[in-house]
């Protein structure tokens, strides 16, 4: 009884540690704020939190604030850098949704065709693109081939078409009837990038490349569909120690983790099955340019209309809201639009804040969606110092 006694004493003083550890807050009494949030974000790297971050904050003319540190590749102790790229996973889902938005412009589309005017075999006959959009067409969120991925090596065997063909013969039925709930849907946004190639007759990395990629001063190899390869990308991690992630890797077949440090990363490339819902690779700070873009008058993305369209919501259950491709969320009585992403060995997050006119972008080498929790603490301190700065600081 003593010795259970004992471990149970023991173990509850490990949990009082790790949480004293996990409960640092930002230093309120460093009154600069850039000093205050690369203290707290270099303590994040020095507890090793992760291996390597990526975020910046900006409004229509400038970067407000923008901090990268950590490391690129634990091994060979390289510094994380905004030359850097890193999977951005799902918010690639609000690139899509842009693409959807500018083929409506050009009268290529309307938002409430039904999907089946587009993909004539599709089993959703009453679906709509605006269903789809805003998550509530009631398509199944099965894994859309082995684990969304597959390997450098097998991309020019890889066929697009037969494995949407396989994935919508064997998910063919709705969840529920379309606009009477929300549910996150992966198939449904691989089906958008079908739409956007069978309007566009290209492409969807091509048209994404062509339309809106292309349309500002980024350099191809820190924001493209490729594989990591392509680019200096920032290698994937997850915690060496962790039992869940330990186990998914067993399904992912033909590749190796390699241990570095406290780290597990994995030793192939690769590219997403259906880029439409997660495949764009890049650097925050080019990211951030897109949808900086996106707060100014004369966007080269969307016209004004379609930007509050963009931004408006469409469907509301109980506490889920959703716009066009974004989650509207609010914290401390703040709104703001929100999409996040998480997989092999990254975390991102792109949030925009309209009473405030900025967008905040965070990237992160790490499996753990967790890690994005900091992005209220991060976005709160600027938001405040938004707050007391002259409102000339950022107007035009």
């Amino acid at each position: 009884m003593k010795k259970i006694s004992l471990y149970v004493f023991f173990l509850m003083l490990v949990m009082m540690l790790y949480n004293c550890k996990s409960a640092i807050e930002i230093n309120t009494e460093i009154k600069d704020m850039n000093e205050r949030l690369n203290s707290f974000l270099d303590n994040k790297i020095l507890r090793n939190e992760f291996p390597g971050i990526q975020y910046i904050v900006v409004d229509r003319n400038q970067i407000i604030y923008s901090y990268v540190g950590g490391f690129s590749d634990v091994i060979n102790k390289k510094p994380m850098t905004f030359n850097n790229t890193l999977n951005t996973f799902s918010t690639t889902k609000l690139i899509t949704a842009i693409a959807i938005l500018q083929l409506m412009e050009k009268g290529k589309l309307k938002l409430d065709d039904k999907v089946s005017v587009y993909i004539k075999d599709i089993p959703y006959r009453e679906i709509t693109i605006r269903n789809v959009l805003s998550h509530s067409s009631g398509i199944p969120n099965p894994v859309l081939g082995r684990f969304y991925i597959h390997w450098e090596d097998e991309h020019k065997t890889f066929d697009r078409e037969e494995l949407l063909d396989k994935v919508l013969s064997k998910n063919s039925k709705l969840k529920y009837n379309p606009d009477t709930k929300i549910k996150y849907s992966n198939l449904g946004y691989a089906i958008l990038g079908k739409v956007i190639e069978v309007i566009s007759g290209t492409s969807y990395e091509k048209y994404v490349q062509q339309n809106i990629f292309d349309r500002f001063d980024i350099d191809n190899k820190l924001c493209h569909f490729k594989s990591q390869k392509y680019s200096d990308s920032a290698k994937p991690y997850y915690k060496a120690n962790s039992v869940i992630y330990n186990i998914m890797k067993l399904f992912l077949k033909g590749v190796k983790a390699k241990k570095e440090g406290k780290w597990k990363t994995l030793d192939k490339n690769w590219y997403f099955n259906f880029p439409a819902h997660g495949g764009i690779i890049v650097s925050a700070r080019e990211y951030a340019k897109l949808f900086q873009d996106l707060l100014k008058d004369d966007s080269k993305l969307l016209s004004k209309t379609s930007k509050e369209l963009f931004f408006s919501e469409q469907i509301k259950y109980k506490k889920s809201r959703r716009a066009i491709g974004w989650s509207i969320r609010e914290f401390e009585g703040i709104k703001y639009y929100s999409h996040t992403g998480g997989g092999l060995g990254y975390v991102s997050a792109v949030r925009y804040y309209p009473e405030y006119n900025i967008i905040s972008v965070l990237q992160i080498n790490r499996t753990n969606i967790k890690a994005l929790n900091i992005l209220n603490q991060l976005d709160k301190e600027i938001i405040e110092e938004i707050d007391i700065k002259p409102k000339s600081y950022f107007s035009d």
